[in-house]
């Protein structure tokens, strides 16, 4: 049996560690898609795959809105990408990167349906001052935070061979053209 003189500290310790364990992230509780938009207008979806506890951010769906540095103007670009990043103590971030594109993203799962963080972005574009063009400019998206939410993955549809199907997301209905 435990002296009463240790049983307070013993309780005081537990509560603690109890308190400390709300505040840690939560992981991702469900497999499917977390869509945010920023403020500018931008687009991120966090594709997550997997089962309780061994969730992965199998890919991104990046879209932006940067400013270029000699024009002033702004160009939107969307880049998909793979991440097949596991989701560690309801964290997972990532930068991904190119000839054309950098883009960072940190990703913080705060309950089973919502995943907060920032991206920024950049860009290389034409500069259109001639025609044709020949010189780059740099195009940059400042940091901007998300709060995203889940969105269950789309249901795969039924289409006959020969047929293409085009999905638009998020929010959008199918389209179907056959040839």
């Amino acid at each position: 049996m435990i002296p009463n003189k240790h049983r307070a500290a013993l309780a005081a310790a537990a509560f603690a560690l109890g308190t400390l364990s709300c505040l840690a992230p939560a992981a991702a509780q469900k497999a499917g898609n977390y869509v945010a938009t920023m403020a500018d207008g931008s687009t991120l979806v966090l594709n997550v795959t997997g089962t309780s506890p061994n969730f992965t951010l199998q890919s991104a769906n990046a879209n932006f809105n940067a400013n270029c540095n000699k024009t002033g103007n702004t160009v939107s670009e969307g880049w998909g990408f793979t991440v097949n990043q596991p989701i560690v103590g309801g964290v997972a971030n990532f930068i991904s990167r190119n000839d054309y594109y950098y883009v960072a993203v940190t990703a913080t799962w705060i309950s089973d349906f919502k995943v907060k963080g920032t991206m920024q972005a950049r860009t290389a574009t034409f500069n259109p001052v001639n025609d044709p063009p020949n010189s780059a400019q740099y195009c940059a998206q400042a940091k901007q935070n998300y709060l995203g939410k889940y969105e269950a993955a789309p249901q795969g549809q039924k289409i006959a061979p020969g047929t293409a199907a085009v999905a638009y997301y998020p929010a959008q209905k199918a389209s179907r053209q056959t040839k």
